[in-house]
């Protein structure tokens, strides 16, 4: 029955409605999830909480086949409430977001042609600026698959030349100009294109944050018994990852570096250091842990702590970047949890020293 009947004087039965819903949604019966709600009230509906089920759902797709519906009462629910104190900009905003999602819910199901329609709508009128990447990316998912890609190809552009892409959608958008250009080459041509006045911008900002200190020498034997040497290394652009096997933002951080080492894999005038430092254990942890690894790099191993010290390096990961004439020009400690942020700043800046 609906809530409004059991309890018609309650000043409750929204909160009722909601932790019953949770209730069905945290055991995973949506199909229980979506009958209760349809039984229940708009006004006794929380479209937030409704909206955060189909946006979970979509992401893991479970339950598509009632993610189309849930999402649907989020929207109609959201448009029956009055904006808050007239705010009807951060509805707008809501109501995109939400259109969104079951954009992709219909995406799932292979219903194309409303899904686009409604990705259309969430996005029309949005300055490039403002775009969500992760929606761009989606709705050209959803444009390929429905063969009208060059029906979005305008909007992707522009949020291409805005910066507002995903990895994901850029290479997508790269193997599909290949077909249409003649090959990879020409897609990246016409990528940077795109890209130049936005690469350009990001690394005049980065730059107002560059340092001019000269690198301390060193010398180092990688894991593999080999020699490195700051002084032999003159005329490169190196960047120095100092790390830890026991460092939890120091392995997280590991797939940015791969991204932006591979985007200079055909550089020779870029090397990329794993320094591995304050490890506190045997060097065969290393390389017990690097043999795991997905990638193969150079690992010079600062046994004794002196060229992180030297670098002043307070905690790890420390990322330290050393132009061709030998001088430290920025630093980054930390790990942001965004690998494509972390990547694309390492490459902005690699690209700004060269």
């Amino acid at each position: 029955l609906p809530i409004s009947q059991v309890f018609p004087a309650s000043v409750y039965r929204s909160m009722l409605v909601s932790s019953l819903a949770e209730g069905y949604f945290k055991a995973g019966q949506f199909r229980e999830l979506a009958g209760f709600l349809g039984q229940q009230s708009l006004k006794n509906t929380d479209p937030a909480l409704l909206h955060s089920f189909a946006q979970q759902m979509t992401d893991e797709e479970r339950g598509v086949s009632q993610t189309d519906w849930i999402a649907g009462r989020a929207i109609a629910a959201l448009q029956q409430r009055a904006p808050p104190k007239g705010n009807t900009t951060e509805q707008s905003a809501l109501l995109r977001t939400y259109q969104s999602t079951l954009a992709h819910a219909f995406t799932l199901q292979k219903r194309t042609g409303p899904a686009l329609t409604l990705y259309k709508q969430a996005i029309d009128g949005i300055e490039p600026d403002n775009t969500n990447p992760r929606t761009s990316e989606r709705l050209w998912q959803c444009a390929i698959q429905a063969s009208r890609a060059d029906s979005v190809l305008p909007y992707i552009e522009s949020v291409v030349k805005a910066g507002q892409v995903t990895p994901r959608l850029r290479s997508s958008l790269r193997d599909w100009q290949a077909k249409k250009l003649g090959g990879v080459a020409q897609a990246e041509t016409y990528l940077r294109e795109l890209e130049v006045n936005y690469r350009a911008y990001r690394r005049a900002d980065l730059t107002e944050t560059f340092v001019n200190q000269p690198a301390p020498g060193f010398t180092l034997t990688t894991l593999d018994g080999s020699k490195v040497s700051l002084a032999t290394l003159r005329g490169k652009v190196i960047v120095l990852d100092f790390w830890a096997t026991w460092c939890g933002p120091c392995i997280a951080s590991f797939p940015a570096m791969r991204q932006a080492r591979d985007h200079f894999k055909n550089d020779p005038n870029v090397l990329f250091l794993f320094v591995n430092t304050r490890e506190g254990g045997p060097v065969s942890r290393v390389r017990s842990f690097i043999a795991e690894q997905p990638y193969t790099g150079v690992v010079p191993l600062d046994l004794n702590q002196k060229v992180s010290d030297s670098y002043g390096v307070q905690g790890l990961p420390t990322k330290v970047f050393i132009d061709p004439k030998g001088r430290v020009r920025y630093r980054s400690l930390g790990y942001s949890g965004n690998a494509e942020a972390t990547a694309e700043e390492l490459i902005l800046v690699i690209e700004a020293l060269k």
